[in-house]
């Protein structure tokens, strides 16, 4: 029911141990209260982004930048130092790594994480990442087809509009 995961990242070998019912909704709440905004204000942001099935997706993209933006922001000013140490603790605990004998080891123990991850911060916000995909996944999967969703509607709405389509000015002779 909760086995642990494995993944690799960055050449790593990693095992996530998914944790139980009141500390994962603990962590859940926390996660809810200060990014839920800034994934309403991107959702919200879909609604606003100019998008037509004659658009390639780079175009797309460039056309959804903003909902993105606000994303971004809004994760950013969630993630204070103290959060960020705490998330990146708690997840930890759940975490070990293989080590040079073949061994998984926990990542929690001494220092670790310092010696792994203080020129790799990439790699530490990836398995961070990968943590809470894998302690979330039957939220962050709906969430996410949810934008896929919206994203798609808002194509499909625009390429049943009945405005013509602007002219190029080249013939189509």
């Amino acid at each position: 029911m909760l086995d642990p995961v494995e993944k690799t990242i960055e050449g790593t070998d990693f095992r996530y141990q998914p944790m139980m019912l009141k500390k994962s909704r603990a962590m859940f709440d926390g996660l809810t209260q200060r990014f839920g905004p800034a994934v309403a204000s991107a959702i919200e942001g879909l609604s606003d982004a100019d998008i037509n099935s004659d658009m390639d997706m780079g175009a797309m993209l460039g056309n959804v930048s903003k909902s993105a933006a606000g994303l971004l922001r809004g994760f950013v000013a969630g993630l204070d130092p103290t959060y960020h140490a705490k998330l990146a603790d708690d997840l930890a605990q759940q975490t070990r790594y293989r080590n040079e004998h073949g061994n998984f080891v926990s990542l929690a123990a001494g220092d670790v994480r310092e010696q792994m991850f203080g020129a790799n911060l990439l790699t530490e916000s990836k398995l961070i990442g990968w943590c809470l995909s894998v302690q979330y996944a039957d939220f962050l999967g709906p969430l996410r087809t949810l934008g896929m969703s919206a994203m798609s509607f808002r194509k499909m709405a625009g390429s049943t509009s009945g405005s013509p389509k602007e002219s190029t000015g080249s013939s189509t002779e």
